[in-house]
């Protein structure tokens, strides 16, 4: 990830090997390809969205940050509109909450604090949200921010 506002040299490099549509050599993930020719809908969509954002990442470390917040959008989006999975019940990140930390650290937090609000509608209860948020709001200096939102607040 980004350190101090430098990419890190590990991101630095993996950009050489990275392109926006997937793995260089001409081709996409080829665990990827392998889902879909057996029709594995289901986790060749996770391993898409896995990659676009990892490739988001990568641009963001390459200072190509329009691009980098497309693609992780794209994640997210796609991400919400996946089915839930009993093996993928509780997201260890999710998309939007990640969403949420790639605007923060693009110097965009209204975006940001956006992203993390809509991660704990879906997500209630989520450390790394809740604190992406007040970081977000820190920056922006907002009063409307209104602090830590329980599961209650979301669901009424």
């Amino acid at each position: 990830m980004l350190a101090r506002g430098r990419p890190s040299p590990l991101l630095r490099n993996a950009s050489a090997t990275i392109t926006p549509i997937g793995l260089s050599g001409g081709g996409r993930n080829p665990w990827l390809n392998i889902l879909r020719k057996n029709n594995d809908d289901y986790w060749s969509g996770q391993v898409d969205i896995q990659e676009r954002a990892a490739t988001a990442w990568i641009m963001l470390g390459d200072g190509r940050k329009p691009e980098a917040i497309r693609w992780m959008r794209e994640a997210a989006d796609l991400e919400d509109k996946s089915g839930k999975h009993v093996a993928m019940e509780i997201r260890l990140s999710p998309m939007r909450e990640l969403l949420g930390e790639l605007l923060l650290q693009a110097n965009e937090p209204a975006l940001a604090l956006k992203e993390f609000e809509s991660s704990l509608r879906s997500y209630p209860n989520r450390y790394r949200s809740f604190a992406g948020a007040a970081k977000a709001a820190e920056v922006l200096k907002t009063s409307h921010w209104q602090g830590p939102i329980t599961r209650n607040q979301w669901h009424s």
